[in-house]
């Protein structure tokens, strides 16, 4: 429980926002989390003259974003709602 914990009796309650109970800490108390992830990216462009008076200018551009990642491998994921914990990994990774 980093920030605070709900819990729901039922998937329905779930879905309809209706938790059980909620557990919270004071703000100063919270736990900060160093979550990194990287983004890399290139671009390519050109001008193509047909014409005196006409120019295509074309571009591509590339991103790449990895999967993020916590320096203390704190982060969970849910992979499915049926399952009653989490994963203590990153997420989007099988």
């Amino acid at each position: 429980m980093s920030n605070g914990s709900f819990s729901f009796g039922t998937l329905q309650s779930f879905l309809a926002d209706q938790p059980l109970s909620f557990k919270g800490q004071i703000p100063s108390s919270l736990t900060e989390f160093g979550i990194r992830q990287a983004l890399f990216g290139s671009y390519l462009q050109d001008d193509w003259h047909f014409k005196p008076s006409l120019t295509f200018n074309l571009g591509l551009r590339h991103e790449m974003v990895i999967v993020p990642a916590e320096v203390e491998n704190r982060l969970e994921n849910l992979q499915y709602l049926s399952n009653p914990a989490c994963n203590a990994r990153s997420p989007l990774l099988g």
